[in-house]
């Protein structure tokens, strides 16, 4: 009955927990879609259901977007783009879930449609014609937008929210192909703009960030959306040609030479080579 531990700072405002909100929504995402497949009636009464309801919880009232915690990449503090769209998709998924065993929730179908509205109303730059990665109060109150081009933004379609956003969804990506796919002696997307971490190339006009395999294969999987089955070969490629001997594939590599310049293997990077296999060859 207490909070668990986190390794995230505690906030100054004790409703704003440590946490990555987005992690609780995946795992709801998960465990909805195991339950809608016929999984067991337990998996639902005793994780999905909790936890569902606490993202229900974690709201805010006026916008109906998440609550402030901390980003995908552990790094900052907000309402973040990919959390909401990973949020939303929870929702949905554990109301088909809740459908599926005869559970009709249809709180939880609203929750995910008023989200869906928030987060064009609060996440959109309308002159800058495409998706913030994140919003946060500022000192006056209001409610600042992070314009950072951040790949993260694939969760725009990724989790399949397109549904009236058509429009903002192509013109966020066109800004992530323009600004983060590098071109180089290694071909991959930088995972945002003017990233530091582990950074090898000190050009952030010309090399934004190192290449992430994770942020590459989003990149893939949207080209295979839009038909340019060979532009998806092409990230696909550049992908396994990153892999180690052993078929190990790294987080991020060196912008120049591709050799790792973090943690290999890494299981995120393979589940995302898998998704994107999967995908392409259904398409």
């Amino acid at each position: 009955g207490t909070p668990a531990s986190s390794w995230h700072p505690r906030r100054p405002d004790p409703e704003l927990r440590p946490i990555q909100s987005d992690e609780t929504a995946l795992v709801v995402l998960a465990a909805a879609t195991r339950v809608s497949r016929g999984g067991p009636r337990a998996l639902f009464d005793d994780l999905l259901v909790p936890a569902t309801e606490f993202l229900l919880r974690y709201r805010d009232p006026r916008s109906h977007l998440p609550l402030p915690s901390h980003d995908l990449w552990e790094e900052r503090f907000g309402v973040h783009t990919f959390t909401v769209c990973a949020t939303i998709a929870a929702l949905r998924a554990a109301a088909a879930a809740g459908a599926a065993l005869g559970e009709v929730r249809a709180d939880w179908e609203e929750a995910a449609r008023a989200m869906h509205r928030g987060l064009r109303q609060g996440l959109y730059h309308e002159s800058l014609g495409r998706f913030a990665r994140r919003g946060e109060t500022g000192a006056n109150g209001d409610f600042v937008l992070d314009m950072t081009i951040d790949s993260s933004l694939a969760a725009l379609f990724l989790f399949e929210l397109e549904g009236g956003l058509e429009a903002e969804v192509e013109s966020t990506m066109a800004a992530i192909e323009e600004k983060l796919l590098l071109r180089g002696a290694v071909v991959g997307v930088a995972r945002y703009d003017d990233d530091h971490y582990h950074r090898r190339a000190l050009d952030p006009a010309r090399v934004p960030g190192n290449p992430w395999l994770i942020s590459t294969l989003w990149l893939a999987r949207w080209r295979l959306r839009r038909g340019d089955r060979a532009g998806c070969r092409e990230l696909i490629d550049s992908v396994l040609e990153l892999a180690a001997p052993s078929g190990a594939l790294p987080e991020q590599v060196h912008p120049l030479t591709g050799r790792s310049v973090s943690v290999q293997p890494l299981a995120w990077s393979h589940a995302e080579l898998l998704d994107t296999l999967l995908d392409y060859a259904d398409a």
